[in-house]
């Protein structure tokens, strides 16, 4: 399962995405509203998270308009906060692994995000000189998501890149980048996703 965290300052989100990632989840971590924004709109976010504060107005708003269904935690809150869709949780301070963890698998239930198909297939990103060798974990629409074990990281400015497989390539945009390990792109003519994918094995 795919999470985005929201939390500014961070306290907690970096706490969640520790805890989340040793728990086998890939996790990236929000610190503005418009960072958030720009990943949610790939569709590769399975839900969200959001931290003490909640979501400010401009995230809000957005997830009202375009992403009315994706599955809330609200963790850390200080408050009692009714639990109304799609709002599927609410952890209060301090945060329990044990409701953490009930939590998580009410979200694993209510995912929006299995529309999405998985995949297991190796792919290589280029930026000028550069080649890292990735693995397509998922795809949703004409946004990918891709793994690599190196530990040479992409900055999210580099903008345009290149996918490139066995017999095609197409450009892309990086989207964002995540721990050195995760990489979101999105390609702006979806049909040109085929030939990359072709080999692969959707899941």
């Amino acid at each position: 399962m795919n999470l985005l965290v929201y939390d500014h300052p961070p306290s907690v989100g970096r706490l969640l995405r520790s805890v989340l990632t040793g728990l086998r989840y890939r996790v990236s971590l929000s610190e503005t509203p418009e960072d958030a924004i720009r990943k949610l709109d790939t569709g590769l976010f399975d839900a969200l998270i959001l931290g003490v504060d909640g979501a400010p107005t401009m995230l809000a708003d957005h997830l009202e308009s375009e992403w009315p269904t994706l599955p809330i935690l609200l963790a850390g809150v200080a408050k009692p906060v009714p639990r109304e869709d799609p709002i599927v949780a609410v952890l209060p301070r301090p945060l329990r692994i044990t409701e953490l963890y009930r939590s998580l698998r009410e979200l694993e239930r209510r995912s929006t995000a299995a529309s999405g198909l998985n995949y297991d297939h190796p792919i290589d990103v280029v930026v000028g000189e550069r080649r890292l060798a990735c693995r397509i974990l998922r795809r949703v629409h004409g946004s990918l998501l891709l793994e690599h074990a190196g530990a040479e990281a992409l900055d999210e400015g580099v903008g345009c890149v290149t996918l490139q497989a066995a017999t095609a390539s197409t450009p892309a945009w990086l989207v964002f980048t995540e721990e050195a390990r995760y990489l979101g792109v999105r390609v702006d003519d979806e049909a040109r996703l085929a030939p990359l994918l072709k080999a692969g094995t959707s899941a």
